[in-house]
């Protein structure tokens, strides 16, 4: 998902625009009750329990109601965020900013996701965010998001 770097900028409109195409495209290849999964780095926190500290986020990308509101047609249209189904615990974070040690102090963001349609997420039997994937050498600022499907009878 593009990062919308700050409201007034050019690249937050094209962010939501993009978003209005994902959903389009899942239109397009699936329908609500056939099995489709999209998942990846949204840069959308899409509840204040997906950030550590949502007022040091007021007027930024990532929180803005028009990116949630995207984020929530997504789910409406048939998706559902699998991790957090399973996982309600406010606060548990898949990127942190490499700055001032926000990794050790709790300060992250829940901006990856694992979106699955209904006949998918029951079939779902774990969905983990790997912190350990953080910890090691020259790790990137994101851990993945990772799920178990039970194959189809």
């Amino acid at each position: 998902m593009p990062n919308g770097r700050a409201l007034d900028n050019d690249h937050y409109t094209y962010k939501l625009e993009w978003m209005k195409k994902l959903k389009q495209h899942a239109e397009k290849i699936a329908k609500p009750n056939e099995d489709l999964v999209i998942g990846g780095d949204f840069n959308i926190a899409p509840t204040d329990d997906d950030v550590w500290d949502v007022t040091k986020f007021e007027g930024a990308t990532h929180v803005s109601a028009p990116e949630r509101k995207a984020f929530a047609s997504l789910c409406e249209w048939g998706l559902t965020d699998v991790f957090r189904d399973m996982h309600p615990e406010p606060k548990v974070f898949s990127w942190w900013d490499y700055r001032n040690g926000s990794f050790h102090k709790g300060e992250g963001m829940r901006i990856d996701f694992l979106l699955a349609t209904k006949s998918l997420a029951k079939r779902v039997k774990s969905s983990e965010i790997d912190r350990n994937a953080r910890k090691g050498e020259k790790p990137s600022d994101h851990v993945p998001v990772m799920m178990t499907v039970e194959k189809k009878s």
